[in-house]
């Protein structure tokens, strides 16, 4: 954002907390999740709504953190102890043996030392984000309905008010907020990138819909909101966004019924329908036809010597950690460090690439479990995989099915993209499970 609309949140998110509106801070929680555009700077790292909300929230944090409950600590445990060996392991990658800058041209929070401060505060941040959560569910300062609701409202806010921006040129986005790119000449809603709109668009339409027909709850502010969401979805031009629209309809109708059968087949052949309009009438943006196909079929040249097949479905920064790991298993298993891959997957930056130009990547994977392999290893992907295993477990011996259902929805969004919704939703359901 830009300075006048940080400091208008700034005040306003400290004033609500002040006067204990604590539902409506929560709200801009979950609108700077859906709308990617709501962050400040801060030292030259962005800062979601969602984090400094939870910062200002730490005395409610401190105040229940030491009470004991035997829920909260088994589930938390496991990211936990990923945590402590992040920290190992940026003391070792960041500083007594630190990952070589081979651009020279990496900025000091790019580089091994500075990278590994500032990605161990984020996910300490994360933590807090996490507490924050927990308790604001377990002490019902803010109920699962409620989360829904923020999710329909911020969808469909970021959604009509993008596309007004959109026809006036985006003159909203390049007054308010401070992007050094963003691609004029395609919908982005309220968000950075046209997939971010997608993919937080498919997201929210299935806890909408999940929850929808878990409590037969089919009101037209809903339905508008499922409506808007679809139209994210497709307006978006995102093979990413299409492909996760898919599998979610997969999950929310998966029943092995007639009905719930024929509803996903019913959905399947009308998204593919519009894939196939849009892309006749030349409404798709070029390469995401490309993307899908990509991801279906691999089509590409090797970028290293009998490069394995699969890597060459993801983009470049998730198939350049593959590429490093695949060459150097050692890391594989115990992980390159906080964010640190990085700096030594650029050795294997292609030539046509712009990025070789630069001689340097500085962006991390985005899929969930290369993300985690890459910078803990099969030591912390297995720590994340009982996480999410625990949580699962309880969700289904406790929870009704299509409740369950939002968190896996949760799982598979951040297994094609990763970000601060699974965590989010992580401490949403370690806090309905914490409830006396």
């Amino acid at each position: 954002m830009g300075l006048i609309l940080s400091i208008f949140f700034i005040v306003l998110i400290s004033i609500l907390h002040f006067l204990n509106k604590h539902k409506l801070n929560f709200f801009l929680s979950i609108f700077s999740i859906v709308s990617d555009t709501l962050y400040f700077k801060l030292f030259n790292v962005n800062i979601l709504l969602i984090y400094f909300i939870a910062i200002i929230n730490i005395p409610f944090v401190i105040n229940h953190l030491f009470k004991k409950n035997i829920i909260i600590e088994n589930l938390i445990r496991y990211i936990k102890y990923e945590f402590i060996y992040l920290i190992i392991l940026g003391v070792i990658f960041g500083f007594i043996f630190p990952w070589e800058d081979m651009s020279g041209d990496r900025s000091w929070s790019q580089k091994a030392h500075g990278r590994t401060i500032v990605q161990i505060i984020r996910i300490f941040l994360e933590f807090i984000v996490i507490f924050y959560v927990i308790f604001s569910i377990k002490y019902r300062r803010i109920t699962l309905e409620f989360i829904i609701k923020a999710f329909a409202i911020s969808a469909i806010l970021s959604f009509w008010i993008g596309l007004f921006d959109y026809f006036i040129s985006y003159q909203i986005k390049a007054t308010l907020f401070d992007l050094e790119y963003f691609e004029k000449n395609r919908f982005l809603g309220l968000n950075g990138e046209p997939k971010a709109l997608g993919r937080s668009s498919a997201f929210a339409y299935s806890i909408i819909l999940l929850f929808c027909i878990q409590f037969k709850k089919y009101t037209k502010f809903y339905l508008f909101s499922i409506f808007t969401c679809i139209l994210g979805v497709l307006l978006s031009s995102s093979a990413s966004s299409y492909i996760l629209f898919l599998l979610l309809n997969v999950l929310i109708f998966l029943k092995f019924n007639f009905k719930s059968i024929l509803s996903f087949i019913l959905i399947a052949f009308l998204l593919i329908t519009s894939y196939f309009i849009l892309l006749e009438n030349n409404l798709l943006h070029p390469g995401t036809h490309r993307k899908i196909t990509k991801a279906l079929i691999a089509l590409d040249e090797d970028w290293i010597k009998n490069e394995p097949k699969l890597f060459k479905r993801f983009d470049i920064f998730d198939r350049l950690a593959l590429i490093y790991l695949w060459n150097n298993p050692i890391y594989l298993v115990t992980g390159t460090g906080p964010n640190l891959i990085s700096l030594p997957m650029s050795k294997y930056i292609p030539s046509n690439t712009i990025f070789h130009v630069w001689g340097r990547v500085d962006s991390v994977p985005n899929v969930f479990p290369i993300n985690i392999t890459a910078r803990s290893g099969l030591i912390g992907l297995t720590l994340y995989f009982l996480f999410i295993y625990n949580i699962i477990k309880l969700s289904f011996k406790n929870l009704p099915l299509n409740i369950s259902k939002i968190y896996l929805s949760s799982l598979l969004f951040n297994f094609v993209f990763i970000n601060i919704t699974f965590i989010l939703f992580s401490a949403i359901f370690i806090g309905l499970h914490s409830r006396k």
